[in-house]
């Protein structure tokens, strides 16, 4: 009888002890699979998303930078500036022109993209170097009259502005300001998703607002995006602007070649 019941609870700590054996077994598995996914399959599946080359349009690139001088652009009609000596102004206003995955889409308007830019905004006294009224918004990029990214030099801010409606018969202008640095190079990516607005600062997200509306802009196909204008810029450089045909994650911008 006592032999029985001996080899009863032998048999019953055996398989307690085998419950926990597999039960290890399991967390263990589970930490493979947890490390695996976290670690190796979502960064993998992320770099597949990753952008194409036909996903950008690059619509300025210079190795040394573009300057925004007060004799730089056209006019704030988007018309041919004429220097004083008779001669046509410099400019660099280009058209967007994209197509999807080789289908071309006409008057479609992206309301999902990312502009990405580097600039360098000068230190210059409130009396010295301007045009027009130092206390004036500087555009530097202007997709027709909605977004206009500008530069005020009074406030030290970079400007983004929406025009969106809240009713059916008024405008109304949104402002996005960014606080910059002044003498040396910054890369900033503005990740637009319609009314949300990202903004990173040398690949750190630094903003995110949501416009009050539904925003006017006029990234259609055939577009001209106008950089500059006569006799009121901002006085700094522009190396490069590209547009991104969808807004890039966190994670496209963090491993974007510079």
């Amino acid at each position: 009888m006592n032999n029985n019941n001996r080899n009863n609870n032998n048999r019953n700590e055996d398989g307690i002890e085998f419950f926990y054996i597999i039960l290890s077994i399991a967390i263990i598995v589970l930490i493979i699979v947890f490390t695996y996914y976290e670690f190796y399959y979502l960064p993998m599946l992320q770099k597949e998303k990753t952008f194409k080359k036909r996903d950008k349009i690059t619509l300025l690139k210079d190795k040394k930078g573009i300057t925004f001088a007060q004799n730089y652009g056209t006019t704030n009609k988007g018309t041919q500036a004429i220097n004083s000596n008779g001669r046509k102004v410099t400019n660099h206003d280009k058209y967007i022109v994209y197509k999807e995955r080789g289908t071309s889409y006409c008057n479609q308007s992206l309301h999902n993209l990312t502009l990405k830019m580097n600039i360098k905004f000068p230190y210059v006294l409130p009396n010295k170097g301007w045009m027009s009224t130092y206390r004036n918004n500087k555009p530097i990029v202007s997709f027709g009259n909605s977004p206009i990214i500008s530069y005020s030099p009074s406030l030290n801010k970079l400007i983004l502005s929406f025009l969106y409606k809240d009713n059916p018969n008024r405008h109304n202008i949104y402002n996005i300001e960014i606080n910059v640095y002044l003498q040396k190079w910054m890369e900033i990516f503005l990740v637009i998703e319609t009314r949300k607005v990202k903004v990173y600062i040398n690949r750190k997200l630094v903003k995110t607002d949501i416009i009050p509306g539904v925003p006017l802009m006029n990234f259609n196909n055939s577009s001209l995006v106008k950089f500059g204008e006569f006799n009121n810029n901002f006085n700094g450089k522009l190396k490069e602007f590209s547009v991104y045909l969808r807004n890039l994650s966190t994670y496209e911008i963090s491993k974007l070649k510079y």
